[in-house]
């Protein structure tokens, strides 16, 4: 060789990953986290205390948290009916 140089060793940085970021750029590829779920992402961990089989009980007394997915209005006799899931 003409020329000797000494060979160099290259490291990459170590990159931090945070499991905020990851969703955030998951919803804006697909529209919704894929790693984790939707609720997982809220500032709070308290989920409540109330079950579904003692929702009755609870009527219009409770706040709910819920992820719409889809809804359907359906025409009646007596006017519109709407579901949800």
């Amino acid at each position: 060789m003409l020329i000797e140089e000494p060979v160099q060793e290259l490291r990459l940085p170590e990159l931090k990953r945070e499991p905020f970021e990851d969703a955030s750029d998951e919803i804006k590829l697909t529209g919704f986290p894929v790693s984790c779920s939707t609720f997982d992402l809220l500032q709070t961990k308290y989920r409540g205390s109330v079950f579904v089989k003692d929702l009755l009980q609870y009527h219009k007394k409770v706040k709910m948290l819920a992820y719409l997915i889809s809804r359907k209005h359906v025409p009646t006799k007596r006017g519109i009916m709407y579901f949800g899931t």
